[in-house]
């Protein structure tokens, strides 16, 4: 109910936001393999969420890109999409604005108006919630080098971020309590 109050002033995403390309909240690691086959590379972590990441994107032509796949209990909860410009590019610039441009766009037409936008430090970032607490955030790095302007696209599971969060901070509280115990 206060979720629901809280963003009834807010103008919610206009399409449910299930996941990225071919991963969907909730699949296992094994689906996520599946589901990209070839393109998947690197292993797992040994922490409580394991993490893989794709091959660089093939569509972002000049970028260094990776997907990051996160889970908690063996179910897809966050998926993280980085670009960053390749300096090797000599068009390099021109293509991250267009790319950050079209990727902004594409945000905005498949979801609509952002819920929030915020600028923190050299960072903005934009947001959007569906109706089921489920999101996404545009966040985009400048400095004032251009060689180290980066933007990442974040989607996240509510339910499940809240389950690896209490994990989590469960987790470091008992770490936390063994440290003043030593």
């Amino acid at each position: 109910m206060a979720l629901t109050l809280m963003f009834a002033s807010q103008v919610l995403a206009q399409a449910p936001i299930e996941g990225w390309d071919k991963a969907k909240f909730g699949m296992s690691p094994g689906d996520i393999e599946n589901a990209f086959g070839e393109e998947m590379s690197g292993g797992y972590s040994k922490d409580e969420a394991y993490f893989f990441t794709s091959l660089p994107l093939r569509f972002f032509k000049g970028f260094m890109s990776a997907a990051s796949f996160c889970f908690v209990e063996n179910k897809l909860f966050e998926i993280r999409v980085l670009f960053v410009r390749d300096v090797k590019v000599v068009r390099g610039k021109r293509r991250f604005w267009l790319a950050l441009t079209e990727t902004e766009s594409f945000l905005e037409e498949k979801y609509g108006t952002p819920v929030e936008e915020e600028k923190l430090g050299e960072r903005k970032i934009l947001k959007w919630v569906d109706t089921k607490g489920n999101g996404l955030s545009l966040m985009i790095y400048f400095e004032h080098d251009i060689e180290n302007h980066w933007f990442e696209v974040a989607y996240f599971h509510k339910e499940l971020t809240e389950k690896w969060e209490a994990e989590f901070a469960e987790k470091n509280s008992v770490e936390e309590m063994e440290i003043e115990s030593f």
